[in-house]
């Protein structure tokens, strides 16, 4: 019973700093960037507005679990609940990361450790660390990529000896975000490896484990061969092309983002790895920076767009939160005999952490703050709001497909919009069409001849169903321009198309 209780203890103080990391981390509004890609497909199937009648959110979903937990919420008229998801998640991020350090370095159990270990944790965080190549796990909203902190479970999981909860854990992050399929399975790889060389009966205990991570993996990859399979080589090396040279090469072109802090956040990846050398996590570590040194090595002399599209460095976004982890830890514990010999030092040191910490929550919540506002305060609003309050299910928008303010036009009004370069699809055939209608939207927004505009909105008229079309209000309207303004701000105006000259009513 007193063995349970100190063990309830240890929990208790992972968990307690836990949770005020959780409302420590910056979080932003709905719905924010990637949360206008990532919940399409659910608001799409759970009849949110008039969404099942957008050609984007149609498309093949490349997200089922993510998709099937977002329909739910729209279902249950419950969106909103996203924002304590994130905050769960951020605790099991916290928890995991404290658990795997203290695991790695012992002396985090005694009081003064832990509070050094705190400190640092907390100071770094400030700056929300990343991966390589513009990838988080984290971020600031709920998102598929935070799903990546069972990853990081599974981990803290395996290293104490629960190897069928860690291999589920695996499986369960891939499944919310596929992207982490092969970092899981090289994980997963390492986990089996290293059951049979420490157990006498390695490949029993090695076995349920690769069983249950191949099981519920499996479903996964077979339905990403059946519908994500290449149509033909041609079309998929161009729609490939098409993602990872146009749509996301800060992502995959590697000559694009590796610069100084590349090299840094490398460089303090290899040291993390080498302080804990002698521990069951380092040929974890050390295979997935391996993969991202040879892969980035590769691609940097032999652009590839398809290896590229697949961003090997991907893993780096476990990485690195496991590097500073391990390194605050170490640090925690080299400084342990300080505290040992002077004792009055602590109540010093946690007064001053704790302080520092305190202002730093009074100054990220304070930065929470003014995002929601800038959110709501923003100056395309108002005509969102119109065209929410006046929306039909037989609208769809032309919305400038460039401009990132409107790429929450879907989510805020429920109206189908043509397209915009924030939201791809990843079928070849489905990427193809989608990078056609971009091409053809910006090619009206962009446009400075009158006749070129007239003619190219036209083209646009006769090719889709649009019904309105929203323009900046500084922009002057040619004579025969095929469209009435409904609505006008200082900012932005709406014109409700006219199809006279297509043959059909307006």
């Amino acid at each position: 019973m007193k063995s349970f209780k100190v063990s309830q203890l240890q929990e208790l103080r992972w968990i307690l700093p836990g949770l005020f990391f959780a409302v420590y981390h910056q979080k932003e509004p709905l719905y924010t960037k990637n949360q206008n890609t990532k919940f399409l497909h659910g608001a799409g199937d759970a009849g949110y507005g008039f969404l099942e009648n957008d050609w984007m959110a149609g498309t093949l979903d490349p997200l089922p679990l993510f998709t099937a937990l977002i329909k739910f919420l729209y279902l249950s008229n419950a969106i909103e609940i996203t924002y304590i998801f994130f905050g769960v998640l951020l605790l099991i991020y916290f928890y995991s990361l404290g658990k795997i350090a203290q695991n790695l370095f012992p002396e985090l159990r005694k009081t003064a450790p832990m509070i050094i270990y705190l400190g640092l944790f907390f100071f770094i965080h400030k700056a929300n660390p990343s991966g390589l190549a513009d990838q988080y796990l984290l971020g600031k909203y709920f998102q598929p990529c935070v799903f990546g902190v069972f990853l990081l479970l599974s981990i803290e999981r395996f290293l104490n000896n629960h190897a069928k909860t860690a291999s589920i854990l695996l499986a369960l992050s891939a499944a919310f975000h596929p992207t982490y399929l092969p970092t899981a399975l090289i994980v997963q790889t390492n986990y089996t490896i290293l059951t049979l060389i420490k157990e006498k009966q390695g490949v029993q205990k090695a076995i349920a484990p690769l069983a249950l991570f191949a099981l519920f993996s499996a479903p996964l990859v077979i339905r990403y061969i059946i519908l994500f399979s290449p149509t033909t080589e041609v079309l998929y090396a161009q729609a490939m092309d098409i993602l990872a040279n146009q749509r996301i090469p800060h992502h995959t072109d590697i000559r694009l983002w590796l610069e100084s802090e590349s090299f840094q956040q490398l460089g303090v990846m290899l040291l993390s790895i080498l302080l804990i050398r002698k521990s069951r996590l380092f040929p974890i570590l050390s295979s997935l920076y391996l993969i991202i040194v040879l892969s980035g090595f590769y691609l940097y002399f032999f652009p590839n767009a398809t290896l590229a599209f697949s961003t090997p460095w991907r893993s780096s976004v476990f990485l690195a939160p496991l590097s500073i982890a391990i390194l605050a830890g170490w640090l925690g514990q080299t400084c342990s005999p300080f505290f040992e010999h002077h004792k009055k030092a602590l109540p010093i040191v946690t007064v001053i952490i704790g302080t520092l910490v305190t202002l730093l929550t009074i100054r990220q919540i304070q930065k929470q703050v003014n995002a929601f506002e800038r959110y709501d305060n923003g100056k395309e609003m108002n005509v969102i709001d119109y065209a929410a309050r006046h929306a039909s299910s037989e609208d769809l928008y032309l919305v400038p497909p460039e401009n990132s303010a409107f790429d929450k036009f879907r989510l805020e009004t429920g109206i189908p919009i043509l397209i915009n370069t924030k939201t791809h699809p990843y079928k070849d055939t489905e990427i193809i069409e989608w990078d056609t209608r971009c091409r053809k939207a910006q090619a009206f927004y962009s446009s400075t001849l009158p006749e070129k505009r007239i003619q190219t909105l036209a083209d646009l008229i006769e090719t889709y169903p649009i019904t309105h079309c929203i323009i900046n209000s500084t922009a002057a309207l040619p004579a025969g321009f095929p469209g009435r303004q409904v609505y006008r701000d200082p900012h932005y105006t709406i014109l409700k198309i006219s199809r006279e000259k297509t043959g059909e009513s307006g």
